[in-house]
C-alpha cells in the first residue's frame, strides 16, 4: 500500500514535467543552443570547417569599422523612424473607428485591412514594383497625367526608403490594428459611459 501511494505521488509530480518536456527540448535545440553557439562564434575565427580560433573582440572591432555595416545601421534607424510612428498612428485610428458599433460593413473593412499581413511578401513586393516603377509605374502615370514630373521612386535613396516604409506600414498596419482593437474591446462599458458623462 505504501509503495502504491509513493508510486502514485511520484507519477502525479512527474507527469506535468513529462508534458512540458517537448517544449523545453525544442527550445533548447532551436533557440538556446543557436544563441549560445552564435555568441561563442562571434568571438572566434571560423570558416565552418576547421576548428574555431579565439580572437576576442577583433570581429566586433572590424564590424564597427565596416562602412557597409554602419550604413545598414543608419538605414535601419531611418526606416524605423519612417514607418513605426505612422503605422502605430494609423492602426490606432482604424482600431477606434472600426470598434464603434454603428459602423456598417466593419467586418469587411477589418478583413480587408488585415489581409496584407497574411499575404506573401514576394507578392506585395511585386505589386509595389508595378506601382512605383520609374517608367511604367501607376504612381508616375498618375503624376504625369496631372502635369507633375515623374519621380524615380526605386532608383533614388529617398524614394526607395519612402516606398519601403509605405510597404512595411501597409503590411503590418492590420496586425497592429487587431491588437489595439482587442485592447479596446476589453475596456468595460462602464468606463466608456463614465467618460461620456464627464
Amino acid at each position: 500500500m505504501t509503495k502504491f501511494k509513493l508510486s502514485y505521488r511520484f507519477k502525479q509530480k512527474v507527469t506535468p514535467y513529462i508534458f512540458i518536456l517537448p517544449f523545453y527540448l525544442l527550445f533548447i535545440t532551436f533557440m538556446a543552443y543557436p544563441v549560445v553557439f552564435s555568441l561563442i562564434a562571434s568571438f572566434s575565427k571560423w570558416n565552418g570547417v576547421r576548428e574555431m580560433e579565439w580572437v576576442g573582440l577583433r570581429n566586433y572591432v572590424n564590424l564597427i569599422q565596416d562602412k557597409v555595416f554602419l550604413q545598414s545601421l543608419i538605414n535601419g534607424l531611418v526606416m524605423f523612424l519612417m514607418y513605426v510612428p505612422a503605422m502605430i498612428l494609423f492602426a490606432l485610428i482604424l482600431a477606434i473607428l472600426l470598434n464603434k458599433p454603428n459602423i456598417r460593413f466593419k467586418n469587411f473593412f477589418r478583413t480587408a485591412i488585415f489581409v496584407p499581413y497574411i499575404t506573401s511578401g514576394v507578392a506585395i513586393a511585386y505589386i509595389f514594383m508595378l506601382i512605383f516603377d520609374s517608367k511604367f509605374g501607376l504612381a508616375n502615370k498618375a503624376l504625369t497625367s496631372i502635369g507633375l514630373p515623374a519621380i524615380p521612386w526605386l532608383s533614388s535613396i529617398l524614394g526607395a526608403r519612402f516606398v519601403l516604409g509605405l510597404l512595411v506600414t501597409w503590411k503590418y498596419m492590420g496586425y497592429n490594428m487587431i491588437l489595439m482593437m482587442a485592447g479596446l474591446q476589453t475596456i468595460p462599458d462602464s468606463i466608456n459611459e463614465a467618460a461620456k458623462i464627464d
